[in-house]
């Protein structure tokens, strides 16, 4: 299982309680989905980002429990096959199997 999480800069916006840290991906929807949950995320706040990969917003708490749960720092991994998701949803192409 591969979970990862990436760090985003924090907004601050007053029409919502919480500000935005960061996302939470992983290599197949199946494993996002199942983390997300474990974290105490709702499936329904699955969403597309604008660059085509499905992913998780994070609070600064969900974001370091994530962490501290086995999820890999985006900014400390090899990339390459988040990289290569982005590129598929930009293609037109399925990033996970069951899309």
């Amino acid at each position: 299982m591969a979970v990862y999480v990436m760090h985003s800069s924090c907004r601050k916006n007053p029409e919502i309680r919480w500000t935005f840290v960061g996302k939470l991906l992983a290599d197949t929807e199946n494993e996002l989905i199942a983390f997300a949950l474990f974290l105490g995320l709702k499936k329904e706040w699955l969403h597309i980002s604008n660059s085509g990969v499905p992913h998780f917003d994070l609070t600064r708490n969900k974001y370091n429990k994530a962490l501290r749960n086995g999820a890999k720092d985006f900014d400390t991994i090899e990339h390459d096959r988040i990289k290569a998701l982005i590129e598929a949803r930009k293609n037109g192409e399925r990033a996970y199997e069951n899309d």
